[in-house]
C-alpha cells in the first residue's frame, strides 16, 4: 500500500500514549465528552481504535449489541462505509446527546486483521460525517489503527505520565522510532500529564516539556474517584458531575483544542460567543478518499 503523507482531517483529534494504563482513554473520552457539552450545536464522535485492549465498553456499560468496530469490519473491508451505516454501529449516551460512541475491538486476536486501507477508510468515512472526531489509540502503535490515525490526524495529542520509563523511555521506543519510520515527528504532538501528584518523586510536568521538547498543554493529576467510577461503568457520568480538579483541567484542555479547531466552545456555565464561521465549513475543504 503507497501512504499519502499529505492527506490529513483537520476535525480528527488524536489521543496516542506513551504507556499502557496511565488515563489515554480517560482522557480521551473525557475530552470528547467535554467537548460536546461546551458546543451542543456540533457534533462530537469518540472513536476507540484501541485494537488490542479495548475497555471503553466496560467504563461505559456498553451493552454487547454495541458492538461498533468488531461488527463493521465487513463494511471496512469492502469499502461500503457509508456515514448513514457508521452511525448505525455507534452508540448514544443519554447525558450527552450531541456525542456519539464508537466502540472499540474486543477480540484482540483480530487485531491484526485491520489494515491501513480500513482504517483509512473508517476516518474518511466519520470526517465526513462528525463535526469533531475524537481517537483513541491508547498506547500500542504497532498497528495500523494507530499508525494511519497519527498521520491522518488535525490534532495530536500524547499523553504520558511524570515517570522516566513513560516520558523517556516508552516515548522513544515508540513515538520517536516506531513514528520516524512512517514520516511523524515528535514535534507534531502536543503533550498532557497525566497521574500528576501522586508520588513525591515524580518530574514536574516542566521538566517533561523539557526534556521532550514538546508542549504541555496540560496536566490531569490522579483522580481516586474517577478510577472507581471507570471500573463501576460510570465513566460518562464522572464527566457530567461537579466539577473536580481533574475536570477542570480537562476543560482547560479542551478550550485549547476548541481554539486549535476554529470552533466555539464554552466551559460549563459560561456563556457562549456568537458563531462567526459554521465549523461544517472546515469539513468542506477536507479531500476523502473513498
Amino acid at each position: 500500500m503507497r501512504i499519502d503523507l499529505d492527506t490529513c482531517y483537520p476535525n480528527l483529534v488524536l489521543f496516542a500514549g506513551t504507556t499502557p494504563n496511565i488515563g489515554t482513554t480517560s482522557c480521551a473520552f473525557s475530552m470528547a465528552a467535554t467537548l460536546a457539552q461546551g458546543a451542543p450545536h456540533l457534533t462530537v464522535a469518540y472513536l476507540c481504535l484501541n485494537l488490542k485492549s479495548s475497555k471503553i465498553a466496560r467504563y461505559l456499560r456498553l451493552s454487547e449489541a454495541d458492538q461498533g468496530l468488531s461488527a463493521m469490519r465487513v463494511d471496512l473491508k469492502a469499502r461500503t462505509l457509508t456515514s448513514e451505516r457508521l452511525d448505525q454501529y455507534v452508540s448514544r449516551l443519554r447525558r450527552f446527546p450531541n456525542l456519539r460512541v464508537l466502540n472499540g475491538n474486543m477480540q484482540r486476536e483480530q487485531a491484526e486483521l485491520y489494515m491501513p486501507e480500513d482504517i483509512e477508510h473508517l476516518l474518511a468515512i466519520a470526517s465526513q460525517t462528525y463535526d469533531i472526531c475524537v481517537v483513541d489509540c491508547n498506547a500500542y502503535w504497532d498497528n495500523a489503527a494507530t499508525i494511519i490515525s497519527v498521520m491522518r490526524a488535525g490534532v495530536r495529542l500524547l499523553v504520558t505520565t511524570p515517570a522516566l520509563d513513560a516520558f523517556q523511555d516508552d516515548l522513544n521506543g515508540w513515538l520517536i522510532q516506531a513514528g520516524s519510520l512512517f514520516g511523524v515527528m515528535p514535534q507534531q504532538f502536543q503533550l498532557i500529564v497525566t497521574q500528576s501528584a501522586r508520588h513525591t518523586d515524580e518530574y514536574r510536568a516542566s521538566d517533561v516539556g523539557a526534556s521532550t521538547g514538546l508542549d504541555v498543554v496540560g496536566t490531569v493529576p490522579y483522580d481516586r474517584q474517577l478510577a472507581s467510577d471507570m471500573q463501576l461503568g460510570q465513566l460518562h457520568e464522572w464527566c457530567d458531575r461537579k466539577r473536580s480538579l481533574s475536570l477542570r483541567q480537562i476543560e482547560q484542555i479542551a478550550g485549547r483544542i476548541a481554539a486549535q479547531l476554529g470552533i466555539v466552545w464554552s466551559a460549563k456555565g459560561e456563556p457562549r460567543k456568537q458563531m462567526k464561521l459554521p465549523f461544517r465549513s472546515l469539513k468542506r475543504q477536507v479531500g476523502v478518499n473513498g
